[in-house]
Order: structure tokens, then sequence, then C-alpha cells
């Protein structure tokens, strides 16, 4: 699959761990492929506190198939994809009592360098707080 992709049913984007589709309204795409390679810091977005807690607002609505996930917002009426990985850091990030604990828990599931580990959930965190899906709250 292209970064981008027009098909008769609407436009998909690919962000790396998430894909975002739409109907045939066309809005203006969240990102492009270019931006998917910048790291987070680079973009100019404040970091994520790891002492904070993620939370699903009730605008958005998640479905697990086949060990991907669906996102639905309410709200902006686009609809998220993410794949197995993302699925698992989306799951570790909403059930656990912090950003840290999440990051402990997929750092003892996965073979990964720590701090990749660490810069891949904050690009996600980012992108699923751009487009509204989650919000982060200290507790």
């Amino acid at each position: 699959m292209t970064a981008s992709q027009q098909s008769s049913t609407g436009n998909c984007e690919i962000f790396g761990n998430i894909r975002t589709a739409w109907g045939n309204a066309s809005p203006e795409p969240v990102a492009t492929g270019a931006d998917v390679e910048l790291s987070f810091e680079s973009k100019g977005s404040p970091t994520i506190p790891f002492t904070m807690r993620v939370t699903v607002p009730a605008h958005v609505m998640v479905r697990e198939v086949q060990g991907e996930s669906v996102l639905l917002n309410l709200n902006s009426e686009r609809y998220f994809g993410l794949d197995e990985v993302g699925t698992r850091m989306w799951a570790a990030l909403v059930a656990s009592a912090s950003v840290q604990a999440a990051y402990e828990v997929l750092l003892g599931e996965y073979a990964v360098d720590a701090e990749q580990l660490r810069q891949h959930l904050q690009e996600l965190i980012a992108k699923l707080v751009e487009n509204g899906l989650v919000e982060v709250r200290s507790e």
C-alpha cells in the first residue's frame, strides 16, 4: 500500500501504525508520507510526560478486528486503523495508569531498543491526540 491511496470509496492516509480514511468529502489529509519520517521533536510538538494517563474520549468507538483495530471519531466522522503493533500499544496505553506503565509493559513484551520504543510511543500518542482519539491527563 502506498503512503496515500485514492479509491472509489474514499481516501486513505497511512501514518506508520495509524491509517485514517474518510468518505468522498475528501478533507485535507492530516499528514503526508513525508511527515511520517519526521521525529516527534522535529515537528515542534511538545513531548508528553510519561507520568500522564491516556484515556479514550466518549466520542471515540474502538473495535478490534483480526488483531488490528478500527477507531472511529464520531465528531470528525473519520475512521482510523491500527496494525497489530499499534493495537497492542493502544491497549497498553489505555489500560495502564500512566504512559510510563504502558512503556514498561511494552518494553517487556518487545525486543526493541528502549529509546526507540519511547520515541515510537511518543509519536503514536501525538498522532492519537492530534486526531482526537485519546486525551492525555494527569491522574
